[in-house]
């Protein structure tokens, strides 16, 4: 059994000094950089699809109007128990008023 073990030590100095050790070298340094990028988008992949799953089936979607909404809207938020809020938006530039032409 000692022997296989002498012989593969023999081997791997023979090929290193043939120069295929540094070519097993970069082929394992390669190998390793390509799948390095490809690992970290696999990993992002599950949170990316759950957010674009939400986005698709309407999850924080909000219901836009210049007029106040009827409380029929509003029975329906607490029907089926979902966050709604309320916003008043004011302007805040005001204009000179342009002179007009003759």
């Amino acid at each position: 059994m000692a022997g296989f073990f002498w012989q593969a030590v023999r081997m791997t100095l023979r090929d290193g000094c043939a120069g295929e050790s540094r070519f097993l070298s970069l082929a394992l340094v390669m190998a390793v950089s390509v799948l390095s990028p490809v690992s970290f988008f696999i990993d992002r992949m599950p949170s990316g699809l759950r957010e674009e799953a939400a986005r698709l089936s309407g999850a924080g979607k909000g219901i836009v109007s210049a007029r106040e909404f009827d409380a029929v809207w509003l029975n329906q938020t607490k029907k089926y128990e979902l966050a709604w809020t309320e916003t008043r938006v004011s302007p805040t530039r005001f204009y000179p008023e342009r002179k007009r032409k003759p």
